[in-house]
């Protein structure tokens, strides 16, 4: 984090009148937020050669090896969180901004002319709620921010880069780069609660003619909340991707 920006001026920037400082301040959260995202993936990679010497070092030994490296990732999180701004004023404006986006889209189709500062503002919030959810998930269940809840119901209405950017989030949401077995708990509990408000969205997706990055995202999310249900055999890991596969497929204009 630039020393000369504290938490307090990062605020500003987020709720900044002029829509180029908010594009800014964002944009430089989702690169705070990259390094962060670097720094636990290697915390993770470092776990995970722990698992693999296991039988070298003895019970004991890994127990104390795997604590050090929680609490490093915990101490770096906890030090991120002390220096960004809160989470409530990216999300206030998501909602606003989606808004112009979707009103920026009916105006290109209908002269060929759109705003396309509403659809950077939506690419850099969108990006950095997604770096969020992956670094400090603790902090966005401490918000009471459920990422399923965050997807537009006429999500197949968004542009495909918005439409890859909600299904990150909720990946997000299932896979965060380093997480408290605590806080992993709490999310499975949440996802496992009943069926996702996002998972109609998700699969109207998979029914238009999507690119095949939102398709094989979405497929995937959608497979993973589905096997939650229980309306699948564990027995039969091809079984919901079959059904997906199934889907009918139809033209987006026809979805909304």
């Amino acid at each position: 984090m630039p020393p000369a920006l504290t938490r307090a001026a990062l605020s500003r920037g987020v709720q900044h009148s002029n829509a180029i400082v908010r594009h800014a301040t964002l944009c430089l959260l989702c690169h705070v937020l990259s390094r962060l995202q670097s720094f636990l993936a290697d915390l993770s990679a470092a776990l995970k050669m722990v698992d693999v010497q296991e039988q070298k070092g003895g019970d004991h030994s890994r127990q104390s090896a795997v604590q050090q490296w929680r609490t490093l990732a915990q101490h770096g999180q906890l030090a991120a969180r002390a220096f960004l701004p809160d989470v409530q004023p990216v999300l206030a404006q998501l909602s606003s901004i989606e808004k112009d986006v979707k009103a920026s889209v009916a105006e290109e189709s209908e002269r060929g002319e759109g705003n396309g500062a509403s659809t950077l503002l939506l690419s850099a919030t969108l990006g950095a709620l997604c770096r969020w959810q992956r670094c400090l998930p603790a902090a966005l269940l401490e918000a009471n921010v459920d990422a399923e809840k965050l997807v537009p119901v006429d999500l197949v209405s968004l542009q495909p880069l918005h439409q890859l950017q909600f299904l990150n989030l909720l990946e997000a949401s299932q896979r965060p780069a380093f997480h408290p077995e605590s806080a992993a708990s709490r999310v499975t509990k949440r996802r496992l609660a009943g069926v996702s408000p996002a998972l109609l969205p998700v699969l109207t997706v998979l029914s238009s003619s999507g690119l095949g990055d939102v398709h094989s995202t979405a497929s995937a999310w959608a497979a993973s909340c589905l096997r939650a249900t229980g309306l699948f055999e564990d027995s039969m890991a091809d079984e919901v991707f079959i059904w997906l596969d199934s889907l009918p497929r139809y033209a987006p204009e026809f979805l909304i």
